[in-house]
């Protein structure tokens, strides 16, 4: 299973919108893991609006300005597609549901991710244990046949305590190296 996940949005297929976001919220780790668990992303772009102090009319610039920050990471993007039909690839994202058909919109992902699951539309977010069970469920595996790829240390953790194969994402070429040794061996 290969997730997106940015700081707390995604970073294997997208990379991180600019830090811009963490000077609005200095605890933004907090901020958007209780985002990644609401259930759309009107109450998102409300809450965080609120917190900047922003106006109603300010609401769709701001969340235009977020969007326009992500950027697909051609490289890897390139090189999980090369791997499917084989492998299936799995988004597992800490994001809401709003997120889905917005980086669907912005980058096609339902083209090249086979299953995509975001913690908003499960209640749950990463490193919740019941979430990486649910992926298992949903792609009928075993937690060593899987994959899990991430750049936060809690969420390898996570995985790596219920029988995955996990890497903590540190950059494109380590990533690789480490997915063609893991489907080689």
């Amino acid at each position: 299973m290969l997730p997106c996940a940015h700081r707390s949005l995604g970073l294997l297929w997208l990379k991180p919108p600019g830090e811009c976001l963490h000077h609005f919220f200095p605890d933004g780790k907090t901020f958007w893991h209780k985002a990644a668990k609401l259930s759309g992303k009107g109450q998102v772009f409300q809450q965080a609006s609120a917190l900047l102090g922003l106006e109603h009319d300010q609401l769709d610039g701001f969340e235009q300005a977020f969007w326009s920050q992500y950027q697909l990471n051609e490289e890897l993007a390139t090189f999980l597609s090369g791997l499917r039909p084989r492998y299936r690839v799995t988004l597992l994202s800490n994001a809401w549901s709003g997120a889905r058909s917005a980086f669907n919109r912005l980058f096609c992902l339902d083209t090249f991710v086979d299953l995509q699951i975001f913690s908003a539309e499960e209640g749950l977010a990463k490193p919740d244990e019941r979430l990486y069970l649910l992926a298992l469920e949903r792609l009928g595996i075993r937690p060593g046949e899987a994959f899990f790829l991430d750049d936060r240390l809690e969420n390898v953790h996570a995985a790596q305590q219920l029988g995955f194969r996990t890497l903590l994402f540190k950059e494109n070429t380590q990533a690789i190296a480490s997915i063609q040794h893991a489907v080689s061996a």
